[in-house]
């Protein structure tokens, strides 16, 4: 799907860095229904920074910390950003203990094909982590 095209027809997205196979910084984008790569040229984060910056656009990553520091180094911000690390500490879980649990050392990715993965089981996982908040 064109990276456009989904950041600016979905209001809730996954979104993992990593690098791309040139070694340059790419971003994944993932939505319910289709992901897309960004490159970090000019116009990848151009895109990347209108579109993150939306407040009607909620951007959800593993762990956020570190994935939104390496964002703001290249210029782009994130106005609502969601956590499923966090979400998993205030469910009463412990991360790393969880099934399935994501690699929460590591906020790039070594691959677009990895950060595909990761991205689309941060989506996977949001339902269950906020059931498991709101029941506390």
């Amino acid at each position: 799907m064109d990276p456009a095209t989904l950041l600016w027809s979905r209001s809730l997205v996954a979104v993992a860095p990593c690098r791309a196979d040139d070694g340059a910084g790419a971003v994944v984008v993932t939505a319910l229904d289709g992901d897309a790569v960004v490159l970090l040229d000019a116009a990848g984060r151009a895109l990347l920074a209108r579109a993150l910056r939306d407040r009607d656009r909620v951007v959800a990553f593993a762990d956020a910390k570190p994935a939104l520091r390496w964002l703001l180094a290249r210029g782009i911000d994130v106005a609502r950003p969601v956590c499923l690390h966090t979400l998993a500490i205030l469910g009463g879980v412990e991360p790393q203990a969880s099934p399935g649990a994501l690699s929460w050392s590591s906020s790039l990715s070594s691959s677009p094909l990895a950060a595909r993965a990761v991205a689309r089981a941060v989506l996977d996982g949001l339902d269950a982590r906020l059931a498991r908040v709101e029941q506390r």
